[in-house]
């Protein structure tokens, strides 16, 4: 997506554009799937939360430690 849209400096631009977008995303479906949970356990029974294989309570932690984590990824990107 990056690639499409402007330039590509160097494959370690490239790289870290997949990562900042890899990271964004991770943010975006942790704080979807803490919203309604039990939606997910009903429909997509093979995610973590219905899984088990994360807290409910560790997963509302995780999604408020990637909001910080995104902003300093985005400002380091950003001076590059």
């Amino acid at each position: 997506m990056a690639a499409a849209a402007a330039p590509i400096r160097s494959p370690a631009h490239f790289a870290q554009a997949i990562f900042w977008i890899w990271l964004h995303l991770l943010q975006f479906d942790v704080s979807n799937q803490t919203i309604n949970p039990l939606e997910d356990e009903h429909n997509k029974s093979y995610r973590p939360l219905p899984a088990k294989r994360i807290t409910l309570k560790n997963a509302i932690t995780l999604r408020w430690a990637l909001v910080p984590i995104c902003w300093l990824v985005s400002s380091y990107f950003g001076r590059s």
